[in-house]
């Protein structure tokens, strides 16, 4: 065993090296009785030697303090707390962080992956609605402001009155009515524009749920969210517009129709056709007005 502020001398029983340390101690403990402050202090010719704080070329740590016994002005004998050394203080700030710090980083760098997959494809662009609470904030509020539309008919036969008390009341109960109903009718519209936005389809949800198993960062909001994402699709709402997306029968139809314009083509051996999307806006009449016909 060696001491860090004695590097020449090993000690080869934990008595004889507990000993040594609590001269350090002693030492340290007269030092900082003198005032001044105390770098660190050595035994060298048992005597202490106190460091100036000027001196950049070596400056050891200030020793620690271990439970000795100290007298008091009253005469008592205390034992003054003191910190052990321990592997603690070797750990690096990052490791000692790794509760609450280290879930929170892993939980952005989880955020932020899922971010860089959802921005490439606008179909992945889908969230939560949150309609059960929406719902029930929008039964609140109206709770709330159908018993104040009833505290202001009971005061209508107090203000006939001419009371001056209860027409400042009413006054203050008017305001407060103006103002939760903005606050009403903002919600009521938002969660309006809302509801109307579009489902997100499943092979969009199905996707972002693999990559939420496949992925190797794993946090309680991978969790939370694949549990959303496998309970209730339907509570999702998509930013992007999906694509009508065709059915068979749309197809059969489509190419039925681009078969028989060809055979009524005007230009000769070469099959006139339309451009895809065209059909959706061509009728009979502009079917004969773009053949020529």
């Amino acid at each position: 065993m060696q001491c860090h502020h004695c590097p020449g001398r090993v000690f080869e029983s934990e008595e004889e090296f507990q000993a040594h340390l609590a001269q350090h101690v002693a030492i340290q403990q007269t030092l900082r009785r003198r005032g001044g402050r105390t770098y660190g202090a050595r035994l060298e010719d048992e005597s202490a030697a106190t460091l100036s704080p000027s001196d950049s070329s070596t400056k050891p740590p200030i020793l620690p303090f271990f439970n000795t016994p100290t007298t008091q002005a009253s005469g008592s004998t205390e034992a003054r707390s003191s910190t052990t050394p321990s592997t603690a203080s070797k750990v690096p700030s990052s490791a000692r962080k790794s509760g609450s710090a280290g879930k929170g980083s892993v939980d952005m760098e989880f955020h932020s992956s899922l971010a860089e997959l959802m921005r490439h494809d606008n179909s992945y662009l889908f969230f939560r609605q949150f309609s059960l609470l929406n719902v029930q904030n929008l039964l609140w509020m109206q709770a709330e402001l159908a018993e104040l539309e009833k505290r202001l008919v009971d005061m209508r036969s107090v203000e006939a009155a001419n009371d001056i008390a209860a027409e400042e009341e009413a006054a203050e109960l008017r305001s407060l009515i103006r103002e939760k109903l903005q606050l009403y009718n903002d919600a009521l519209l938002r969660y309006s524009q809302v509801s109307k936005l579009d489902r997100p389809d499943e092979t969009s949800i199905s996707d972002v749920r693999r990559w939420i198993a496949d992925t190797t960062i794993k946090s309680t909001r991978s969790a939370t969210l694949a549990a959303t994402l496998s309970s209730d699709s339907g509570d999702h709402a998509a930013l992007a517009q999906r694509e009508t997306q065709k059915t068979w029968a749309w197809k059969l139809t489509e190419g039925m129709l681009w078969r028989l314009l060809a055979k009524v083509s005007v230009f000769g051996s070469d099959a006139f056709k339309f451009p895809s999307a065209a059909i959706q806006s061509l009728t009979p009449c502009s079917v004969h007005r773009e053949a020529g016909l």
